[in-house]
């Protein structure tokens, strides 16, 4: 944002990270309860359906964390680079959520479905008649381990989000009639000095 006032500035981005890191929370916990009601219930229909109607409404959910705080914190108006950097932050907190929750269930909730998925994954390929070659690529390379897997998750989302943020920036991106992005007030008390000097100064008619 183009402050003038340095103060102002460093205010707007604490500010930006502040609303990142409370609603990526909300969001990452979000997405996480729909991701271990899913690995967990992943025989039943109804509540496979369920989580992918919830995944596609934590879109909705960021879109609508993303324009509150365009309307809270920017005043309503914002450019494309301001929202997709506030959308982006938002991804990053809601993926280090989903971090956190992804190693929990692989190491502790359920410590073998990394290697269920593997090898149901290798089962899968070889009815494919998928290479024989690249079939044991995959087998040499080995079962992937809770924090390997994990941090492929991490950067996957984060990715994801980064994509993301560019769709949110071109739809929540507003200008006000004159094509300008207004730069909310900000109230601005004097500073210590600016004070000291206007007690320690004394009056004309003291002078005299």
């Amino acid at each position: 944002m183009e402050f003038q006032d340095p103060v102002a500035q460093m205010r707007s981005i604490n500010e930006k990270y502040r609303y990142a890191s409370t609603y990526g929370l909300y969001l990452g916990l979000y997405m996480g309860a729909f991701y271990l009601l899913s690995a967990l219930m992943k025989d039943s229909t109804l509540i496979q359906v369920l989580c992918s109607i919830g995944n596609l409404g934590a879109l909705v959910l960021a879109w609508y964390y993303i324009r509150k705080y365009r309307d809270e914190v920017l005043g309503g108006y914002s450019k494309f680079g301001w929202i997709w950097s506030f959308a982006f932050w938002l991804s990053v907190f809601a993926a280090l959520i989903m971090a956190a929750i992804h190693f929990i269930h692989f190491q502790w909730i359920q410590p073998n479905f990394i290697a269920e998925t593997f090898n149901q994954a290798l089962n899968m390929l070889e009815e494919m008649k998928y290479p024989e070659e690249q079939l044991n690529a995959l087998v040499d390379f080995g079962v992937p381990s809770a924090i390997q897997l994990t941090f492929m998750y991490l950067w996957l989302e984060i990715i994801g989000g980064a994509l993301l943020a560019i769709i949110y920036g071109l739809i929540l991106q507003r200008r006000d009639a004159f094509g300008e992005c207004p730069v909310p007030n900000q109230s601005q008390a004097p500073t210590d000095e600016q004070s000291d000097d206007t007690d320690g100064e004394p009056s004309d008619k003291q002078n005299e």
